[in-house]
């Protein structure tokens, strides 16, 4: 049967770049899946100067019928890698697995399926997930406190706390079914996609937050990687920048539009007081383009922050000398 005459529940979205050590686990744990719902498996392999795509090719191979892989000409970047797969998703529900995660729960797609069936009040569902190291060894076993599990998670908490919960743990309905305008999802930010889709979710209703540890987020951070921490580190400042920018370009998908300004005006405060101390990257240049970012609200609270956090500092100094 092709895939345009299936019934598809879940579409199961593999953005892969430079993931050669790891996408074969990260496929593996999908078609381990042990369900009794439909899903479709879109492979978007961007262009890896590695050996990606030799590794799905032969995983392809391997496993006829079970992946749908599309091998860009050239590197499209992560946030329009992912927007051509949404674009191809036929399923009710969507999922993103990394190439270079992978799940450690072969009932998770059964677990959430059934959950959204059964509680069509909530946009999406989550889980806790574990972090690992590149040899897969457990960094940390739980990484959303019990505190914060079996609860809805709302545009409030994400607010509040930011990301709790890990891009391979959310199941979500299918908005891009509607027809509507998704292209902010690269725009917004060539590389960050989470904070693009989470808003646009929980603008539109909450997420429910399971306990249980459904996958593993793989943490490397190195200089000579590409992966979105790695390349955050090697220029701070620009990823600040970025940051701001993809908040003020979310703006029309907020129910109210002032919701990003607190984070605004923190991001250029922290960019201020860098910038004072000369930290590098941190220049008057950059500084006048982020200025310009959002509107005069976002500029008038830096006064008040920049001085809350002297005399925190202020304080601190004293109180080592008494």
């Amino acid at each position: 049967m092709k895939r345009e005459d299936r019934n598809i529940d879940v579409s199961i979205i593999v953005p892969v770049y430079n993931h050669e050590n790891y996408v074969k686990q990260a496929l593996t744990s999908i078609i381990e899946q042990e369900t009794i719902y439909t899903y479709e498996i879109l492979v978007g392999e961007d262009a890896s100067p590695d050996g990606s795509k030799d590794v799905i090719r032969k995983f392809e191979k391997e496993n006829p019928g079970k992946i749908y892989p599309f091998y860009r000409e050239k590197n499209l970047g992560a946030t329009k890698n992912g927007y051509a797969l949404y674009m191809k998703a036929r399923g009710r529900y969507i999922i993103v697995l990394e190439g270079d995660d992978y799940w450690s729960d072969k009932n998770k797609i059964q677990k959430q399926v059934h959950f959204l069936d059964e509680h069509p009040e909530y946009i999406g569902v989550a889980s806790n997930f574990s972090k690992v190291d590149k040899n897969n060894i457990v960094l940390e076993a739980e990484c959303i406190h019990q505190g914060r599990v079996n609860r809805a998670f709302t545009w409030s908490d994400f607010l509040e706390y930011g990301f709790e919960f890990q891009t391979a743990t959310l199941m979500y309905h299918n908005i891009y079914l509607d027809g509507g305008d998704y292209s902010i999802l690269y725009k917004a930010h060539e590389m960050v996609g989470d904070l693009t889709v989470l808003t646009i979710l929980l603008n539109r209703g909450n997420i429910y937050v399971m306990g249980d540890v459904m996958s593993a987020y793989r943490y490397v951070v190195d200089k000579s990687l590409t992966n979105a921490c790695s390349v955050s580190n090697k220029d701070p400042a620009l990823s600040l920048i970025k940051t701001v920018r993809q908040y003020v370009l979310l703006k029309p998908y907020l129910i109210n539009k002032c919701d990003f300004d607190l984070q605004i005006s923190e991001k250029k405060t922290d960019f201020l007081i860098k910038m004072i101390k000369g930290r590098e990257g941190y220049t008057r240049n950059r500084w006048e383009k982020l200025r310009r970012m959002g509107n005069w609200k976002t500029n008038l609270c830096i006064v008040p922050m920049f001085f809350k956090i002297c005399m925190e500092k202020v304080t601190k100094m004293l109180q080592k000398q008494g």
